[in-house]
């Protein structure tokens, strides 16, 4: 009887304290990614399998994107066993990277697509959350990002005017509205705006502000026309 009370006793010791691990773990900070600087949280709880969709990229060929662990990712300190990166379509990383137990975190990738199309990058982090059993979805583990990548072409985009005719644009990237700062406005004959194919969206007066908040967000292409030439730059739009 002794015996029997003693086993009971483990067994609903070892039961508590499985349970108070994991309510810690659903509370704490969630795993996260940064891309281009913008941070990506995981999200799910410590039971859940859904796959983390972070804001689709809008590049152009050739562009570089830096993709980063960020400070809840420590694959050298906690029971990670690995994190998987798919680089899909770039040109730089043909095939998945795998990381385990790095000496230095957070660190970073720099992807580069040199082809126009639509892509979709994976990450998959094994770590803290598939810790138990119950709570690994397969054999990557629950941690899983999705980051769709659109890659426009870089056909059309000539400059003409001279090298000392310069435009800012800012802020860019920008969620909408943004600012102009022309060198030489007098020679400016026309302004105007065309998305990625080149189709003209609207003509522009205002020589200071590029108004897109209005449209949705991508790449698009500022033309200015001047005496000497043309001018173009591309305009991303949060």
């Amino acid at each position: 009887m002794k015996t029997l009370l003693l086993h009971l006793f483990i067994f609903t010791c070892r039961t508590l304290s499985a349970q108070s691990k994991v309510e810690v773990d659903i509370a704490s900070p969630k795993p996260s990614i940064l891309i281009d600087g913008v941070n990506c949280v995981i999200g799910n709880t410590i039971y859940s399998c859904t796959p983390k969709t972070c804001d689709a990229l809008y590049i152009m060929e050739g562009d570089s994107v830096e993709f980063c662990t960020n400070n809840q990712i420590e694959l050298n300190l906690d029971s990670a066993y690995w994190m998987q990166w798919n680089f899909t379509g770039s040109s730089n990383y043909t095939n998945a990277v795998t990381d385990s137990f790095p000496t230095n975190t957070p660190f970073c990738y720099y992807p580069k697509w040199t082809e126009a199309g639509n892509y979709t990058v994976n990450i998959f982090y094994n770590g803290w959350l598939s810790a138990y059993p119950t709570s690994d979805c397969w054999s990557a583990g629950p941690s899983h990002w999705i980051i769709n990548v659109n890659v426009a072409t870089n056909t059309g985009i000539s400059t003409t005017v001279e090298n000392d005719f310069t435009c800012e644009i800012y802020p860019n990237p920008g969620n909408g509205s943004f600012q102009l700062k022309i060198s030489s406005p007098e020679i400016v004959k026309e302004i105007f705006v065309t998305d990625i194919y080149g189709k003209k969206i609207f003509t522009q007066q205002n020589k200071n502000q590029i108004d897109l908040s209005n449209f949705s967000s991508g790449i698009y292409l500022l033309n200015i026309i001047t005496e000497n030439g043309n001018f173009v730059k591309k305009i991303m739009r949060e």
